[in-house]
């Protein structure tokens, strides 16, 4: 269901909506406004006649008609006198002249046929001529508004380098309501796919401030040429921009208008628009008159819904005029604009072909502006997310390494060392060491199924289950056990964690423990060969009531234990071979000397996967190591020639 953010702003109070007249009805008010202009223009003419008693007098007849002709096709309000004297006057001089040709031309025993053939023939041939000049005398003496064509000039040279949506979004309704003055604007931008939780429509309200509008076209309007600026733009009186009500409104995905505005890019009369659309529905409920599709590319990127037109202010006695619907004002002042008030009463100027054409060259204009814009705040906004993301990740981060272990025990006659490295901020990879009264030393390794913060969740649960099930239990078995109960109520479903876990008597080297799932640590002998430490149970969270085989080992000296998870043995190199369990045994039954076994782990993993290596998943690893004493005693020092005592014992449990 496609989201639209819109921006509406109410230039007048609407009164209740009229119902529109129906294009039948329409077309009989067209008429009766040219018969009642006709009907002005031919009683003025023929009483001018019975006064002056004058033939050359007939020269006005043309002119008026031309006049009323002009006027109802331009369907617009002629109360811009500069405009109607200059078109009296051109119609004037036009039909003067032709008449003046004639009376010269011709001999008075002319017939009349051949004069009235000669008048319309000229009439006809240089009509283009009068045309053209009265276009030229109107951009030269200003008498008619230059607004439109120069703020579009100036708001395409603006949009250009416009990319904030909300400024792109006032322009363009600061534009519409300077040049067309609708007493509603509504700007309907599509908004960007959001996800379902997010899609419900909300509404709110601001305003503008004081800003004017007459102020903001006369800054675009300066960015124009200085040849191409109307001196007479811009009043002094100013139109305060209105409060801006912005809403996100949803309209269905089955509603016919909206393919319907995307195959007709021109402005949309709502009175010939589908029927059947909800949203035409309530925009005629609503008085909206027009609507705009903005499309670029293919694409439907906005709605502009434009009520009535405010019509110019005007006396008194006309507006009382304008009540009358036929009535015809001979003898008043302003009888001679009454044909023009024809029509439903209440309304104001209609949108005329011209109003069309602008609207259509703005929406050219407007359409790739708003696009971009909408490109530039997604991409803004992806940016802010993806900041917060990575702020989150790195919080994350910092609390989960909290939850490892900070500092290694100390054990004499004993070494460990831990590694860790997560494949993405945060993993779902730990491991613990538990130090109990007795001396005794707990090692934990874990592993939670998937990556990310979800698998850091659980593995901060779960490394707190088993710290508090541990002080409770000393068997491995039933720690897990324990664990797995408390983990299945609560884990994600899908979820699992592997674990090991071991219990280690320093003074004897007993190692007792117990295996939920995961990969079987090594045994490295002092003399070279590995075993792998075997117990069988069930990872965590997966099934109810599961029991743990527990095992045990004696570590002698100079014997090492290593754990690790499944990164390790998993990770591929560029020809997607695996690491592999063979390898890994192989390295820990090689390793000797004083080089650290983690090092020459990750030293053999580094050269196997390449410095183009993208890993895959969390890698952790902790040995333990049991000095071989020396005669000095000292702990660091491990010959491992000379270890005798390293067979590992294995035993079930009791």
């Amino acid at each position: 269901m496609p989201l639209f953010e819109v921006t509406s702003r109410v230039l007048a109070p609407l009164a209740p909506p009229r119902k529109r007249p129906s294009p039948a009805r329409q077309r009989w008010y067209d008429i009766l406004r040219y018969l009642n202009g006709v009907s002005v223009v031919g009683a003025l003419f023929g009483l001018t006649i019975a006064v002056f008693h004058s033939q050359v007098l007939f020269v006005l007849l043309p002119v008026g008609v031309s006049v009323v002709i002009t006027a109802v096709l331009a369907r617009a309000h002629p109360y811009n006198l500069r405009a109607l004297l200059l078109v009296t006057g051109v119609s004037l001089v036009y039909f003067g002249g032709i008449t003046v040709w004639e009376l010269f031309s011709h001999p008075p025993t002319t017939a009349e046929i051949i004069v009235v053939t000669t008048t319309l023939t000229v009439a006809v041939i240089f009509e283009p001529v009068r045309a053209v000049v009265q276009s030229v005398l109107e951009r030269r003496t200003h008498v008619r508004d230059d607004v439109p064509r120069v703020v579009v000039e100036a708001i395409t040279a603006r949009l250009r380098e416009e990319i904030d949506l909300d400024q792109v979004r006032e322009t363009f309704l600061d534009v519409i309501q300077r040049v067309l003055r609708p007493q509603s604007a509504a700007l309907w931008v599509r908004a960007p796919a959001q996800p379902a939780s997010d899609a419900t429509p909300t509404s709110r309200a601001h305003t503008t401030g004081n800003a004017e509008t007459e102020r903001v076209v006369a800054t675009l309007v300066d960015t124009a040429p200085a040849s191409e600026r109307v001196p007479v733009m811009i009043r002094s009186r100013t139109l305060p921009r209105p409060p801006t009500a912005v809403a996100v409104v949803a309209i269905d995905d089955a509603d016919p208008f909206l393919p319907y505005a995307l195959a007709h890019p021109a402005p949309i009369d709502l009175e010939w628009s589908p029927s059947d659309s909800a949203v035409v529905r309530d925009w005629r409920s609503q008085g909206v008159e027009l609507v705009l599709p903005l499309t670029s590319q293919g694409e439907l990127i906005a709605l502009l819904a434009l009520g009535p037109r405010l019509g110019p202010s005007r006396p008194a006695a006309s507006r009382a005029a304008g009540r009358v619907l036929d009535v015809l004002h001979l003898f008043t002042p302003l009888g001679l604009f009454a044909w023009l008030t024809i029509g439903p009463r209440g309304r104001g100027p209609e949108y005329m072909r011209e109003d069309r054409v602008l609207l259509e060259s703005l929406a050219a204009q407007v359409a790739p502006a708003l696009r971009v814009a909408q490109l530039v705040r997604v991409r803004q906004a992806e940016v802010r997310e993806h900041d917060r993301i990575d702020q989150e990740l790195r919080t994350a981060q910092t609390i989960q390494r909290t939850f490892l272990p900070r500092e290694v025990p100390v054990v004499p006659g004993w070494r460990l060392a831990p590694y860790y490295h997560p494949a993405r901020e945060v993993g779902g990879d730990f491991y613990d060491f538990l130090t109990f009264a007795d001396g005794r030393l707990g090692l934990v390794i874990g592993d939670v199924t998937g990556k990310g913060i979800p698998a850091a969740l659980v593995m901060t649960a779960t490394r707190t289950m088993l710290r508090t099930s541990a002080l409770e239990r000393p068997d491995p078995g039933e720690v897990l056990a324990r664990v797995n109960q408390l983990l299945l109520a609560d884990i994600p479903a899908g979820m699992f964690v592997t674990c090991f876990y071991a219990v280690l008597d320093p003074p004897t080297g007993r190692l007792r423990f117990a295996n939920a799932g995961h990969d079987l640590p090594f045994a490295r002998r002092a003399s070279g060969s590995a075993v792998e430490l075997r117990a069988t149970g069930m990872p965590l969270g997966l099934m109810p009531d599961m029991a743990y085989d527990e095992r045990e080992v004696t570590v002698a000296p100079g014997d090492s234990v290593l754990l690790y998870s499944d990164g390790l043995v998993e990770a591929h190199n560029g020809e997607r071979e695996m690491f592999g369990f063979p390898r890994l045994r192989r390295l820990v039954e090689a390793h000797a000397g004083d080089a650290p076994l983690i090092e020459v782990l990750l030293t053999e993993l580094a050269a196997f996967t390449g410095p183009a290596w993208e890993q895959e998943d969390d890698v952790t690893l902790v040995t333990l190591h049991r000095d071989d004493p020396s005669p000095d005693d000292h702990p660091a020092s491990t010959d491992h020639a000379r270890a005798t005592a390293g067979e590992f014992r294995m035993g079930g449990t009791n």
